[in-house]
């Protein structure tokens, strides 16, 4: 169990205060989940070929300068994968969230799914992402590459989570130094492959399943390996 004080000092490391964001903030969330809407609202009725940025802005009511502002392409915005500000906040909520629970294996596969854009808030939003990625499974590599430039955030977020950081620590998620090794490592190693598995069966399988019963598959998978190792 993690002291309020080592959680605030994690939350701080993350960049996230205590403060409420400002109108500016909100509203650059507000345009962003707009986007992001109109993007795959679009995409699940016409297709992705048949998907422009110029459509998803106009769709979304703002320009494509703006679009751009927000999304490098019309896939980033279609499975909504956010930038290292964003997924830093993403982290550092997930770690405030979880303080109380006592379950590695979960939290991690929890984390990786909310980092990889499908447990999301807006579960309508959710679902239609994963039907998206059931028609179109080479975003999912996009997802996944996206994960893999996060593997520094990812591995501090989870050494939080086991209890390996502790409040004097000074080495920020950005930090370039190296880091002692970790037996977290090779959980989230092992929990990132879970995810990606069964993603990947839930894809070619043709499933209508929610992201809830992926996350309950990948926990599963995760600890019957552990299990198994013993």
């Amino acid at each position: 169990m993690f002291a309020l004080a080592q959680l605030c000092r994690t939350r701080n490391n993350y960049g996230v205060t205590s403060t409420p964001s400002g109108l500016r903030d909100r509203k650059r969330q507000e345009t962003r989940a707009r986007i992001e809407r109109a993007a795959a609202e679009l995409v699940l009725a016409h297709g992705l070929p048949g998907v422009t940025v110029d459509a998803i802005s106009e769709a979304a009511e703002i320009s494509p300068r703006t679009f751009f502002n927000y999304f490098e392409s019309k896939e980033d915005a279609i499975v909504g994968l956010h930038g290292l500000d964003e997924t830093t906040e993403t982290i550092a909520t997930h770690l405030a969230r979880e303080e109380q629970q006592n379950d590695l294996v979960g939290s991690t596969v929890r984390l990786l799914f909310e980092v990889w854009g499908t447990a999301l808030p807006d579960s309508s939003l959710k679902e239609i992402r994963m039907e998206i990625l059931r028609r179109n499974p080479e975003l999912l590599e996009r997802h996944m590459a996206q994960m893999g430039r996060m593997m520094q955030q990812l591995s501090a977020a989870v050494r939080t989570l086991a209890g390996e950081s502790s409040a004097d620590e000074t080495t920020t998620p950005t930090d370039s130094r190296p880091s002692s090794p970790s037996w977290s490592e090779p959980v989230l190693a092992l929990c990132g492959a879970a995810v990606r598995l069964t993603v990947k069966d839930w894809i070619a399988g043709g499933s209508t399943e929610s992201s809830d019963v992926l996350e309950s598959r990948a926990i599963a998978l995760v600890r019957e390996a552990i299990e198994r190792l013993r």
